[in-house]
């Protein structure tokens, strides 16, 4: 039994360096009823020679003029005979039992319609240099693509037979406008599999592109809240800033190269277990002011006030090579960094819980189950702590200083609303209370007057 067509697009543009190896990621999927659509956007290299060189079940087709991408993937997909679709950069890669693994998802549950998966990012020499499994649940994700957004185009296969179109006008992110209408519309099945690799490659048509980004997704965004006045009613941050950084988070090293030892991800279902086992040391990654409003039982804190200094906190604690070791975080970002650090400092025993705190209590809050976890989580955003049930905390931000701070400490004579804490009270200046008084006035009066200001919590794009 053949299963159902899988229509594959690829759109080229000299793209001679990976194009073969992509090719080939196709060839080896063990799912085998499939075509592919290669659209060449008039390249210039040896792409069209790679691409005639395999048999017909790839399709050549070539454009008369050169377009930008959402145009040539519109042309592309008019040509797809197949009950599903999936797309395939030429500098990606797919796992072999990609198309396998969700062509039965999706044939199994119907009503979904289209489906997704964790990735492999890969530089330019096929190094793994960082991994990543989808949290959203399957259903309707949107609300958390809004949240961290995660949907690969490499990764979908998505029914053939629901409405979807690329925006011929957009330069940079074509992609993401489409997978944001249709998560907006349809349900998503989640794979929880790293079923894609994601080549990062300097000098890239994205890359060159990249300024573009953030005019583009509010043009997405935009359009999206037109259309769903009511999906959440306040943004997580009232000002968005984007910078580009080499590193998320930086331990201050340079370069971390992994050895091979054993370094294992505990899922939140395991982790209890794992931690109170006597013969582990189990160490919280985060700040200090972020452990003191919650953290895991007997957890030991090294007392940084940012990650840079975990590395000589750590050395501090004297442990031996091959004593097991524990680590935490908000997210996982922070582990993965430390957990490459202690494997080339020579730790041979190193654990992680994965997807961090949040992954843990959702999962710990999803099943009714008691844990180990005592407090609350800081988060980066206007909730400041969430509780074990994920709901914002009893915590307040100081806006003097951006410290979290209790019910209590608000009743002291060093807390001012909007300028000072017991935390800062005696260390911002003069004129920086002056600053912030004349902000906080703004507000007030505005309040009074139940006008809007300019440091409202925004509930619109």
């Amino acid at each position: 039994m053949k299963g159902p067509l899988v229509s594959i697009v690829i759109n080229c543009y000299n793209s001679e360096r990976f194009l073969d190896r992509a090719l080939k990621s196709i060839y080896s999927q063990t799912y085998k009823n499939w075509e592919i659509i290669f659209w060449d956007n008039l390249s210039t290299d040896s792409s069209s020679n790679i691409a005639k060189s395999y048999d017909d079940k790839l399709k050549y087709y070539k454009a008369t003029k050169n377009t930008n991408l959402g145009i040539a993937r519109k042309k592309a997909i008019e040509l797809a005979k197949g009950d599903y679709l999936a797309f395939l950069d030429c500098d990606d890669e797919w796992m072999p039992e990609k198309l396998e693994k969700q062509v039965n998802a999706l044939e199994r549950n119907k009503n979904y319609d289209f489906s997704y998966t964790g990735v492999h990012y890969i530089n330019e020499y096929n190094k793994i240099i960082l991994k990543y499994l989808p949290k959203a649940i399957s259903g309707d994700v949107l609300s958390y693509q809004l949240n961290k957004y995660e949907i690969g185009i490499q990764s979908v296969l998505i029914r053939n037979n629901i409405d979807m179109n690329f925006n011929q006008n957009l330069q940079f992110s074509p992609d993401y406008d489409l997978l944001m209408n249709i998560a907006s519309k349809y349900r998503a099945y989640v794979i929880r599999e790293y079923l894609i690799k994601y080549r990062v490659v300097s000098g890239s048509l994205t890359n060159q592109k990249i300024h573009l980004w953030w005019s583009e997704m509010k043009y997405t965004l935009d359009f999206i809240f037109e259309k769903n006045p009511n999906l959440i009613n306040y943004l997580p941050f009232n000002r968005i800033k984007i910078r580009l950084k080499k590193e998320i988070v930086s331990l201050g090293k340079g370069k971390i190269i992994k050895k091979n030892s054993k370094s294992n991800f505990i899922k939140p279902s395991e982790w209890d277990d794992l931690i109170i086992q006597k013969d582990i040391v189990l160490i919280d990654l985060r700040n200090t002011y972020e452990i003191k409003i919650g953290r895991f039982r007997n957890s030991i804190n090294p007392l940084t006030n940012n990650f840079s200094q975990f590395p000589k906190r750590f050395k501090e604690m004297k442990f031996k090579k091959d004593k097991k070791i524990a680590m935490y975080c908000t997210g996982g970002i922070r582990c993965e960094k430390a957990s490459n650090y202690l494997s080339q400092e020579g730790y041979k025993n190193i654990f992680q819980l994965k997807g961090g705190i949040i992954n843990y209590l959702d999962y710990a809050n999803k099943n009714s189950k008691c844990t180990n976890w005592k407090g609350e989580c800081f988060v980066f955003d206007n909730r400041v702590t969430i509780n074990k049930k994920l709901m914002p905390g009893k915590y307040v931000q100081c806006h003097g200083c951006r410290t979290p701070i209790t019910k209590k400490e608000t009743m002291s004579e060093m807390y001012i609303k909007g300028v000072s804490c017991p935390h800062c009270y005696n260390k911002r200046s003069d004129i920086q209370k002056k600053s912030s008084m004349s902000r906080q006035k703004q507000i007030n009066l505005a309040e009074i007057k139940n006008t809007q200001h300019s440091f409202s919590r925004i509930t619109k794009l």
